[in-house]
């Protein structure tokens, strides 16, 4: 976990991807922080019950400040309407909702725990407020930028497809 964090965090901006001898790639995409940040705030409530270990402890901190430290950035790039752009460090891409659900759900999850302030609850909150309106009649979530494998390009246009997972994403911000 902290191999993770360390390969792939620099300066509270997540990348997507990391190979050996190389610099990372994909930085600032909405959904590689949404799952970054996602894993991180389910990780930091399962070693509770052993909090006695040490190693544990200083697991369970070193997860912590990262999620901290991302949260932070993250919450500066949150739109008006309570969601983020494909890439949190371009305002002129369209929103990702599967991104935006899965941000918004690790913010939920620290701040219910008393981990991260109360503002970001209410982050989670306009978040969801603002997925609302992708909801569809049959109660999947539209507004998801494509997946990597159209690349960049596609990433950072206009073009959104409907997803399963970004419905799961919503649940558990839900």
């Amino acid at each position: 976990i902290t191999e993770r964090a360390r390969l792939l965090v620099r300066d509270a901006i997540v990348y997507q991807r990391k190979w050996l001898k190389e610099d990372p790639r994909q930085g600032s995409r909405a959904r590689a922080t949404c799952w970054s940040l996602l894993g991180s705030a389910k990780t930091i409530r399962y070693p509770r019950n052993l909090s006695g270990t040490s190693s544990i402890r200083a697991l369970q901190g070193a997860l912590l400040d990262t999620v901290r430290s991302v949260a932070r950035a993250v919450r500066r790039a949150q739109r008006v309407n309570g969601l983020w752009g494909a890439y949190l460090d371009d305002p002129t891409t369209s929103d990702d909702t599967s991104g935006s659900a899965g941000i918004a759900a690790a913010f939920a999850i620290p701040s219910g725990d008393n981990y991260l302030p109360a503002e970001y609850r209410d982050a989670a909150e306009d978040a969801l407020d603002g997925l609302r309106a992708y909801v569809l009649a049959d109660g999947m979530l539209s507004g998801v930028a494509q997946l990597n494998r159209g690349g960049d390009d596609l990433q950072r246009g206009p073009y959104r497809v409907v997803g399963q997972f970004a419905l799961g994403l919503l649940g558990q911000l839900v």
